[in-house]
């Protein structure tokens, strides 16, 4: 690249390709197939959209160079032409790698749709997002014509304060592309963004994209690190003080401990005892892999650990684990081993808790998410990337140790859980087992809220499921300040008057908001007028109009997104918020999961009303208000003294059948005695969808 500074640039974009790239884009932030296309009603509405705000849409990006004698980096800072830039993830770059640096901003267009029903604006809100993503790519790739470069860096990446947006504007001019930079950071049009990429040389290590949306912790690279005081240097602690994840986690705490602690086993189990040895059960989540080991001739449970799922490195979510194995023939084998190297370093710990040793290990049972299954038995899970979905295999699969990769005594047999559907899995199946949904009498809902809601609806004759993409919110992804329910997330929220009240896991100050958290914040702001029916955050004035005298107006004030309301203030850092993005993420997962509920219902002439229970499964499951979750329809008309918590079903129903041939037989037929229902195939869906947008 050049030795001399260039300065504010005009990158101008080829329209046909980003609104191609946007279009892609799109496709996927609106659930469409796998074929790239919107399904039903709502790929005619986002068109009509798209035609509505197609005039404002004009992407175009200002970017300057600096060469490398205007660059200097020392720690956790780099100065680039005087203008100094504080981001913990540069810790990790080497000097010797720097050889300039690019300062650009971009802005998509502008336009409004004040007023409209929900789902245009959100319509809208998706669209922009999709062109300024497209456009970040296609500058990305224009500069990488002249230079190689580092990943994206700049306010708001990898922990660096927003406010330093500011900074960024002394280095390249926002104004001439029509971009105003104000006091907090925050850019005008909202469809603009602004950052850095770095010019590097042989050798530069990208980051994991994981680590991008970081808050940044006071300590260490702000994503996994912390400093060793004796030593002077930094190890990985498997465990984000911030957003809770890491690539390359080992052993943690916290949430994840959680999944191993709620265990609840039917009255009627009875284990065989008839054997020596320990036995092994597995349940491996996409986020979380939790491990117990049975204790055979006493019959009982003693011991549990839980790690990270180590496959996060290629991916946070199913459908990016399916794009990386389908890139080559040997990704599939890097997922595998990530899992069993995983599966044995929780053997190891276990072995370590109880004394045993892992040859004493005589049998294992393993259970989890279709994806997963395939994944950890090696079977290519292509087909669950398109529809119709089809497994790669049915049925129950048996394996000694030694095939299977785990580090036990080598002819120890290994069953894997079989799967129901291509997004129903071998969980599910275990938790229709432990839960015993086949004997309960009257009509039984049985459901695992998460990233992928799975439902199972019975009424004593016959039994339907169904799978709702229900998108990350609930595990506290895609929210401004969501992370998981670790410590220092805020899990449970209740507005009493002018006071927000709430609850901290570990008692520590609260550091982002979780699942559960969000459910009652949505619910409560709610019930207290501060959103209205459609999700919409009112301003303070129509607030203090309809609650003279509240001082909870004061808490909702105009950000960087929009509106948001404040649940925690802070003297010092940064204010606990929910954002008006955050609502519609929630809108999203809670209607997806409602419309799933409402159809798998009706098979049998039934409604969510008439249920005589509902059964959650899973942590969240444990944690999140019942009152709240009616509230605000996720569990629709249903009586919260109806709704029964179930803890870690998948890992009971693995336990059960590890522990017991009765029960072991029993797992196997449940697959079969199911009816799938496709809710992309329901004619009504899209409507279903849409009116359950709206909050009661």
């Amino acid at each position: 690249m050049s030795e001399k500074i260039i300065r504010n640039r005009i990158i101008q974009f080829d329209i046909t390709a980003l609104h191609n790239e946007a279009e892609r884009l799109f496709a996927g932030m609106s659930g469409a197939g796998r074929n790239g296309k919107t399904p039903g009603g709502l790929g005619e509405m986002s068109s009509e959209i798209l035609r509505e705000i197609s005039g404002g849409i004009d992407p175009k990006a200002v970017c300057s160079y600096f060469p490398a004698d205007r660059v200097r980096k020392e720690g956790k800072e780099i100065t680039i032409d005087g203008v100094a830039f504080r981001c913990n993830a540069f810790e990790q770059i080497g000097k010797e790698q720097i050889r300039g640096a690019y300062a650009w901003f971009i802005f998509a267009g502008e336009y409004r749709l004040e007023e409209r029903p929900v789902m245009d604006q959100l319509l809208a809100d998706m669209w922009g997002t999709a062109f300024a993503d497209a456009a970040r790519k296609y500058c990305r790739l224009a500069l990488e014509k002249e230079a190689d470069l580092s990943d994206e860096f700049g306010p708001g990446f990898y922990g660096m304060d927003l406010r330093q947006m500011k900074d960024l504007a002394k280095l390249a001019d926002p104004s001439l592309i029509g971009i105003e930079v104000r006091e907090n950071g925050i850019l005008v049009p909202l469809k603009s963004c602004g950052g850095l990429y770095l010019e590097v040389g042989e050798g530069y290590a990208a980051l994991d994209k994981a680590c991008a949306d970081c808050k940044g912790a006071a300590a260490g690279c702000g994503f996994c690190s912390i400093k060793n005081r004796n030593r002077k240097m930094f190890r990985c602690t498997g465990n984000c003080s911030a957003c809770g994840r890491c690539k390359d986690a080992g052993m943690i705490t916290g949430a994840d401990d959680r999944k191993t602690e709620m265990l609840v086993f039917p009255e009627d189990f009875v284990p065989e005892t008839d054997e020596k040895g320990y036995g092994i059960a597995f349940d491996i989540g996409t986020t979380t892999v939790a491990g117990m080991l049975w204790d055979i001739r006493r019959g009982r449970q003693i011991a549990a650990a839980a790690e990270t799922n180590p496959q996060s490195e290629y991916g946070a979510d199913v459908i990016s684990r399916l794009a990386f194995a389908g890139e080559k023939k040997e990704n599939l084998k890097i997922l595998h081993d990530k899992i069993t190297g995983c599966l044995n370093r929780i053997t190891e710990k276990l072995c370590e808790i109880s004394g045993a040793g892992p040859e004493e290990i005589v049998r294992a049972a393993v259970c989890g998410n279709t994806v997963m299954s395939h994944l950890f038995a090696g079977f290519d899970p292509k087909t669950l990337a398109r529809a119709p979905f089809d497994p790669a295999y049915t049925g129950t699969v048996f394996r000694r140790a030694a095939e299977a990769g785990l580090k036990i005594r080598e002819d120890a047999v290994v069953m894997l859980i079989p799967n129901i559907a291509g997004h129903v899995g071998g969980d599910i199946t275990a938790g229709i087992l432990a839960a015993r949904i086949e004997e309960r009498k009257g009509k039984t809902l049985f459901i695992d809220i998460g990233t992928n809601g799975e439902i199972v609806f019975s009424d004593n004759r016959r039994m339907f499921t169904c799978s709702a993409a229900a998108g990350p919110a609930f595990e506290g992804a895609a929210i401004y300040q969501g992370m998981r329910a670790a410590r220092g997330a805020v899990e449970k929220i209740q507005i009493a008057g002018d006071d927000v009240l709430f609850r901290v896991i570990g008692g520590v100050p609260p550091e982002g908001v979780c699942g559960s958290g969000l459910i009652d914040a949505a619910a409560e702001m709610r019930r207290t007028g501060i959103i209205d029916r459609t999700g919409r955050i009112v301003s303070p004035e129509e607030f203090e109009e309809e609650h003279p005298g509240s001082l909870l107006c004061e808490r909702i004030r105009d950000g960087e997104g929009g509106r948001e309301f404040v649940l925690v203030g802070k003297e010092n850092g940064e204010d606990i918020i929910i954002t008006q993005k955050d609502i519609r993420e929630l809108q999203l997962a809670k209607a997806a999961v409602e419309a799933g509920i409402r159809i798998v219902t009706r098979r049998t002439g039934s409604a969510p009303e008439q249920l005589d229970r509902v059964i959650i499964a899973g942590a969240f499951g444990n944690y999140i208000g019942k009152n709240s979750a009616a509230a605000i329809g996720l569990l629709p008309g249903i009586d919260p003294g109806k709704i029964i918590p179930a803890g870690n079903a998948a890992g009971a129903g693995t336990l059960m059948a590890l522990a017991s041939s009765k029960e072991a037989l029993r797992i196997q037929q449940i697959p079969e005695k199911l009816e799938h229902i496709q809710l992309a195939e329901e004619p009504d869906f899209q409507n279903i969808f849409l009116n359950a947008m709206e909050f009661r």
